[in-house]
């Protein structure tokens, strides 16, 4: 019996020490009792004499992940509870059926008291290093800290963005501007989300892709344009110290009659400031006032103290008015008085293309890019260089630089419009790519035209899109000298338009004169005289047309004394390459 005893009391030892060495040790980073805070990680190590075949992850009594492989690793977004106590259970099974609980009593504890404005600035910092996801967790704590916080939800459509995830962007874009319309930082998102979308467009047909694209170009265009129209309209009472201030947001506003009116009468009254003349002249070629950049030019060069900017402004009117020695004269005087400035060096490749030279042209160019390479004036200019070189994914390249860069470059629009017509003239491309290049082209003007209304450049290209697709061209063409008066282009198509609206006309009025003839034999005089009256019309509405068509020719030599004086009425395509060569906007960097 004492035998007996002995055995069960070792037997009951060995049952125990076997249980023990079964038993489950779980260790959690995260300890009892702590606060947690953001994402919280929880990192999870095991011991067991057993192999661990599954951890289960309980909050508040919920299972929230299951795990069977080792790391056992968990995370909380304690972002999306409720802050205070939270319970955390932590379940491990065995291969035998064993199981071990872990319970922490926790605090979610995300600082809500510092304030929304303390994590946007955190956030915003974080988006400064390209910290897409820790900004995104700053912008959330604000949110909760209070919901609805405005720059918040900038703070998360930035981020997104950042991140590429555009949707999210969208979103949070969406209903700032559902509450504050003139957001500058949404309208300017939206306008890079729009581009991206532009440049990435895959419709399920040609037709599909040209309509995305149109759409996300001027949603883009108009995004950027409402915020600088929102500066102006925010900028408050202009006075002496604050009026170059205002002048060159209304430039890049593309508002040339704002620097005008402030600036004309302080030239007026003193030529001598470079400061307002540079300015003066410079929205005056861009607005297409050339006959008073002209004259201000010539004022500024002999009673004024042009510096190198100014001289190279004075040789861009010169070139326009057929003073070439005397622009060539003005360029050296900028040279000399500083061949750095980013104005002179911008002229020089706008005068080499004005005058036909290519290869200066190029050598301009490739100067600029070496230090000035993230101006949208120097991208548009690449765009054109390499579009010369018939590298023609390097042109859509730079052309998307440079509105990403400015979603309002009218010019870059305008560019890429004349550079999709030239594709769509390649004798070796299907009708179905020339098609598609002059959809393209059409929705290029349109796009700028939502950057510039009155874009007179881009309402001539309208007009020659019209006439390429043998639509109606004279209500572009008339706006386009509307808008432009001085501008040659717009007369020079204006008067081809007028003219074969002429043509047509006549045509009209020989076709009823033919139905008068044919109602007066068969005794159908009442119908004949009808017809008749058609035909005087038509008659007298073409002579009208031809007359019209003749005086716009002669205005647009008046316009351009250097291409077009003398020039009789143009065909389609004569139109066009005038217009892609010279009825480009003034390109040049805004002088200071």
């Amino acid at each position: 019996m004492r035998i007996l005893n002995r055995f069960l009391l070792a037997l009951s030892a060995a049952t125990l020490a076997t249980m023990a060495l079964a038993e489950i040790t779980i260790t959690c980073s995260v300890k009892e009792g702590q606060k947690i805070s953001g994402l919280q990680a929880f990192r999870i190590t095991l011991q067991s004499s057993h192999t661990v075949t599954e951890v289960e992850f309980y909050v508040n009594d919920d299972l929230r992940s299951t795990d069977e492989s080792t790391p056992y690793e968990f995370d909380i977004d304690t972002i999306a509870e409720k802050e205070g106590p939270i319970k955390v259970k932590i379940l491990a099974y065995d291969s035998e059926g064993n199981q071990k609980v872990q319970t922490l009593n926790l605090v979610v504890d995300n600082e809500l008291a510092k304030g929304a404005n303390y994590f946007v600035e955190q956030g915003l910092e974080l988006l400064s290093e390209g910290k897409w996801l820790a900004a995104i967790e700053k912008g959330r704590v604000a949110m909760k800290a209070t919901p609805k916080h405005l720059g918040a939800r900038v703070l998360l459509a930035r981020a997104n963005f950042g991140r590429g995830v555009y949707d999210a962007a969208q979103k949070f874009i969406e209903d700032i501007l559902a509450e504050d319309p003139k957001n500058a930082d949404a309208l300017d998102l939206r306008a890079a989300i729009s581009l991206r979308t532009a440049f990435n467009a895959t419709g399920t047909s040609r037709e599909d892709t040209v309509g995305i694209i149109g759409r996300a170009l001027k949603q883009a265009a108009q995004s950027r344009a409402s915020i600088y129209e929102a500066r102006l309209d925010n900028f408050g009472a202009v006075n002496d110290e604050n009026r170059l201030r205002f002048v060159d947001l209304a430039i890049r506003a593309g508002r040339y009659s704002l620097v005008y009116r402030e600036l004309d009468p302080l030239f007026r009254s003193n030529p001598r400031n470079s400061s307002v003349a540079n300015r003066l002249i410079y929205a005056q070629l861009r607005g297409g006032k050339f006959r008073q950049a002209i004259d201000n030019a010539s004022i500024y060069g002999k009673r004024g103290l042009p510096d190198a900017a100014g001289w190279a402004l004075i040789a861009i009117a010169r070139q326009r008015s057929g003073d070439a020695d005397g622009s060539i004269t003005a360029e050296t005087e900028a040279i000399k008085n500083d061949s750095s400035d980013v104005t002179v060096r911008s002229a020089q490749a706008f005068l080499a293309l004005a005058r036909g030279r290519a290869q200066a042209f190029g050598g301009f160019v490739n100067d600029l890019a070496k230090d000035e390479d993230q101006r949208f004036e120097v991208m548009i200019y690449r765009s054109v260089l390499l579009n010369s070189a018939n590298d023609f994914e390097g042109t859509r390249n730079f052309f998307q630089q440079a509105v990403l860069n400015e979603p309002t470059s009218y010019d870059a629009y305008i560019v890429r419009a004349n550079q999709l017509i030239g594709y769509s003239t390649n004798q070796t491309g299907s009708k179905e790519d020339a098609a598609y290049y002059r959809s393209l082209a059409r929705v290029m003007f349109e796009a700028a035209i939502a950057a510039k209304p009155e874009s007179f450049e881009a309402l001539t290209g309208l007009a020659i899109c019209d006439l390429i697709e043998g639509k109606p061209a004279l209500a572009h063409a008339q706006s386009a000298v509307q808008a432009g008066v001085e501008y040659g282009a717009g007369h020079y198509v204006l008067s081809m338009v007028q003219g074969m609206e002429s043509q047509r006309l006549r045509q009209a009025s020989s076709v009823s004169e033919g139905r008068a003839a044919g109602f007066r034999a068969n005794g159908q005089l009442e119908e004949a005289r009808k017809a008749e009256d058609d035909s005087k019309k038509f008659a007298a509405e073409a002579d009208k047309l031809q007359a019209q068509s003749e005086a716009s020719i002669k205005l647009a030599g008046q316009c351009d004394v250097v291409n077009l004086q003398g020039k009789g009425i143009p065909n389609l395509y004569e139109a066009w390459r005038y217009f892609a060569s010279y009825g480009k906007p003034v390109l040049v960097i805004q002088p200071q």
